[in-house]
């Protein structure tokens, strides 16, 4: 009986034991609804966090790479390296650049240099063989003025002939005419850079390799109105602030026969007036090239209304340690 009654005992006091056990491990509904609570809040934290990351690197992308605008207009010049002029030409940005970037421009003009780039303005250059085929030469014909367009070959091709009759053309006309075709035979300015991106143009027109050139200062050779008039009392008629002047160089140069030859036709028809003073040429038999030193003149006229830009280049220059190998940077 005795033990009966304590196996009863020893059962109802562990049914007991865990009971109490498992009320105490179970949370009650405050508790799961605090922990439920907490939990979404820390997925909603880590999910907005992460958005908002998301957001700022998009933000921080639109703001650093600038984008084409529907309102840009793109600057397109073309250089010929023949006869050394520019012509530009403008345009409407196409609609599939727009809101595209300068990656998306270099792909769309392969073969172009990008030399300026913002949302509104783009300029893009490249050089071209040949003639521009913008010139141009005035004559008179059975009376009347004929406009001819000259061609790569020499040749002149009647282009225009216009009702304008010679007779009405007063000799003031012309002479302020033959004034302006010769002023354009001149640069309008000289400088060392300009100098610099001459012989970079004829290398690069020519194959003639320019070894070396030694630059000196620009010397005055004329200025304008100081010759007395015929027709006054002796004085100038005229006033101006014109200035002819002359940078001579010296240089040494190195090519095959054909690209020598090629170096001195290419300076004595250049578009700008400029000259041979001197040329000393060797020929090695034994490599075929030709080399040797000249004195090439350049001429400007300078001064008044006569505007002159200097030439902008893009090379690498300069180095951290003059004493090591070291990659340059762009300057």
């Amino acid at each position: 009986m005795n033990k009966t009654i304590m196996s009863i005992i020893a059962i109802i006091v562990i049914i007991s034991a865990i009971i109490i056990g498992v009320q105490i491990c179970k949370p009650n509904k405050e508790q799961e609804d605090i922990i439920t609570k907490v939990s979404d809040e820390k997925i909603e934290d880590d999910c907005t966090d992460e958005y908002q990351e998301i957001q700022e690197e998009m933000l921080q992308a639109n703001s650093t790479e600038e984008k084409i605008s529907p309102n840009c207009f793109i600057t397109m010049k073309k250089t010929y390296n023949k006869c050394g002029h520019t012509t530009s030409e403008y345009i409407a940005i196409p609609k599939e650049l727009v809101n595209k970037t300068k990656e998306d421009l270099e792909e769309k003009y392969a073969g172009w240099t990008i030399d300026k780039f913002s949302d509104t303005q783009i300029v893009i250059s490249k050089k071209e063989e040949g003639e521009c085929g913008e010139h141009y030469i005035v004559k008179d014909k059975e009376g009347k003025v004929v406009i001819y367009k000259l061609l790569e070959d020499g040749t002149e091709n009647e282009y225009e002939v216009t009702d304008i009759s010679t007779e009405y053309i007063t000799d003031t006309d012309k002479l302020s005419k033959a004034y302006a075709v010769l002023m354009d035979k001149y640069d309008s300015g000289s400088s060392q850079p300009n100098t610099i991106e001459f012989f970079n143009k004829t290398e690069d027109v020519t194959g003639t390799w320019v070894k070396s050139l030694a630059l000196s200062p620009k010397t005055s050779i004329y200025k304008f109105g100081q010759i007395a008039s015929s027709n006054t009392n002796g004085t100038s008629t005229y006033s101006s602030s014109y200035v002819g002047y002359k940078t001579s160089i010296n240089i040494t140069y190195e090519g095959n026969y054909e690209q020598w030859k090629h170096f001195i036709k290419y300076i004595n028809t250049y578009a700008s007036k400029c000259t041979i003073d001197s040329l000393a040429a060797s020929y090695g038999e034994s490599t075929g090239t030709v080399s040797g030193t000249a004195v090439i003149s350049l001429y400007s006229i300078e001064g008044g209304d006569r505007k002159f830009s200097e030439p902008k280049f893009n090379s690498k220059t300069g180095t951290e340690n003059i004493f090591s190998s070291g990659s340059l940077t762009t300057n």
